[in-house]
């Protein structure tokens, strides 16, 4: 029940898919004297929008066939059943800091499980020793999600634009500023191409688009 009422789902809206945490009813229908009973989700409700993101964040960043996060984070709500969404909310941002930007000693697994042992733990973050090295595109999709998701943490307050923000999956790490720069190229970066600020995550679909405007531009090499 916990799972259904505060983990996100795959909801239709029509046009798209989207991750949203939505309420859930059942309904009863007597067909022939027989009776069946349906669960519906709703379409339209989105409360609860920063813990909805979050879980989508960690979803797409993640491997999809070992989401760790849910394990502890499914425990802590066996143990609070009657926390509030926001307490819930908080544990994960805890957790995301704590178990994905801490050092690796450990495999995940038991770095996870040692989350649902003691699940207030501290431990030592590394993400400024990470983002600080010219990763180019080693760097894991992990950490531009999580800029996406402090980006509309920062800002949603100061935005409509912002509030809309939706995560989607994105597989290809490419630089900004080109590594093999065309004549017409002004914002070259040098010393600086292989640094996290000159990187985007971005889908195949939109870089092999890309691709085809500057063919179609005609930029010479």
């Amino acid at each position: 029940m916990l799972f259904d009422f505060h983990v996100i789902k795959w909801v239709d809206r029509g046009n798209e898919d989207i991750h949203l945490i939505s309420s859930v009813t059942t309904s009863t229908t007597t067909i022939k004297k027989a009776s069946r009973s349906y669960i519906n989700r709703s379409r339209d409700a989105e409360s609860h929008r920063g813990f909805a993101l979050l879980q989508s964040m960690l979803y797409h960043s993640q491997e999809i066939t070992t989401h760790y996060w849910l394990t502890p984070l499914l425990s802590f709500m066996v143990r609070h059943p009657d926390a509030t969404v926001q307490a819930y909310f908080w544990f994960l941002q805890h957790l995301d800091n704590q178990l994905l930007c801490s050092a690796a000693e450990t495999s995940l697994a038991c770095r996870t499980r040692s989350f649902m042992e003691d699940p207030w733990q501290q431990r030592r973050l590394v993400y400024q020793d990470v983002l600080t090295e010219p990763g180019g595109v080693n760097f894991a999709h992990y950490w531009f999600y999580r800029l996406e998701f402090v980006l509309w943490h920062q800002q949603v307050r100061q935005s409509e634009e912002w509030q809309r923000l939706r995560l989607t999956a994105k597989n290809s790490v490419e630089h900004i500023s080109p590594q093999t720069p065309s004549k017409r190229d002004d914002n070259r970066a040098d010393q600086m191409m292989d640094r996290f600020g000159n990187l985007a995550l971005v889908s195949r679909s939109i870089n092999s688009e890309y691709g085809k405007l500057v063919q179609q531009a005609g930029v010479p090499p």
